[in-house]
């Protein structure tokens, strides 16, 4: 995972019916921001674009532009083309300049809560404070992530996520970490996309 980053990249993927632009600008930054303009017909993308990032970098300040020409004669796309695809096999696998390197190490994909609280330090109880301060009573196995200078002080918790972004606060089992999309969309049905 890059933890700090500062750079540019650019990536066109072009068909006769139409051509989508990514570019990507980055600075350092305490923590990871990510402000993503692309046009309205798109905005069904930017979760899976952002979880995707998430995954790559931890912090930041990540600017993505995405630009979608449409070559047809009424401008409006048809319907062959396939939107429930991700982003990587969408663009990466189409774009002319991706270049693969064969090396050998290990590999595991953090995408999960658990995942990335199996490679994370704990202490003696089995606890992960993902950079945060916590003080945690009585508690095993849990996975501690929140942002900014605030202190996490629980008591008697047992194998539990707690993580906030920016509003949020998420507070689950980790048992259910399948569940949490599901929360996400509960959330976005109920209060829009203000709180993703």
């Amino acid at each position: 995972m890059i933890k700090s980053m500062t750079g540019f990249g650019r990536c066109e993927v072009a068909d006769e019916k139409r051509k989508f632009t990514v570019e990507l600008k980055s600075v350092n930054h305490r923590y990871l921001d990510v402000n993503i303009k692309m046009p309205k017909k798109l905005n069904f993308f930017e979760s899976t674009i952002r979880n995707l990032l998430k995954e790559y970098i931890e912090r930041g300040k990540v600017d993505v532009y995405i630009t979608y020409e449409d070559y047809t004669e009424d401008n409006v796309s048809d319907n062959d083309f396939e939107f429930n695809i991700s982003i990587d096999f969408a663009v990466m696998e189409k774009a002319p300049n991706v270049y693969v390197q064969c090396v050998n190490f290990g590999w595991n994909d953090l995408g999960t809560w658990s995942v990335l609280h199996e490679f994370s330090p704990k202490n003696r109880e089995g606890n992960v404070a993902q950079n945060c301060k916590a003080l945690l009573y009585n508690c095993n196995d849990n996975m501690i992530a929140v942002s900014g200078d605030k202190l996490v002080v629980a008591s008697g918790l047992q194998g539990y996520i707690v993580a906030d972004a920016d509003d949020v606060l998420l507070i689950c089992p980790k048992s259910e970490e399948q569940k949490i999309k599901q929360y996400v969309n509960d959330v976005k049905a109920s209060f829009g996309d203000k709180y993703l």
